[in-house]
């Protein structure tokens, strides 16, 4: 699906579901949650940005988490960005990278945690959007930064405080 943005001329987000009993149909939620945090990054593409993203299972992002980041157990959500950002874009199209996420940890965690699903999800993919853009929590600055926009757009698309 093709998504019209005032950030880039067009934004294409793939969606792959990789996980029996994803019942939640959020397709089209994933993709305007995606816009929403391009949007409010305030980074300006002036061409096609594309993300890929994949509802993964745990065992799948055991294996990435494990690959890409050493660490030996699932995560909700890794983001694997392409490259380093350099404006203006001169090429027609930007791949920003894929997301994959990991809809069992999702579910377990809205329960634990006493979230909406859908919320859960929502933060999730707005938070892999920001660190597919170059935002990052390695410093409490950062993380404040972050944090901030994540509440921010949560705010605008009527969901509560992710952070509460």
């Amino acid at each position: 699906m093709i998504i019209q943005s005032t950030h880039a001329k067009s934004l294409e987000c793939s969606l792959e579901i990789a996980v029996d009993n994803f019942e939640l149909d959020f397709k089209e939620d994933i993709e305007t949650w995606v816009t929403s945090a391009i949007f409010a990054s305030e980074f300006y593409f002036e061409n096609n940005v594309s993300v890929n993203i994949k509802i993964i299972d745990e065992d799948e992002s055991q294996e990435l988490n494990n690959l890409f980041r050493s660490v030996a157990s699932a995560t909700n959500v890794l983001a694997f960005p392409v490259g380093d950002f350099v404006f203006p874009f001169n090429n027609s199209s930007t791949e920003l990278g894929d997301l994959a996420i990991c809809m069992p940890i999702i579910n377990r965690e809205s329960i634990d945690q006493g979230k909406d699903c859908k919320a859960h999800l929502a933060h999730m993919v707005i938070h892999g959007t920001l660190h597919l853009i170059g935002f990052d929590h390695d410093t409490k600055k950062s993380a404040g930064k972050m944090e901030l926009l994540e509440k921010l757009v949560m705010e605008e698309l009527g969901f509560l405080d992710p952070y509460l």
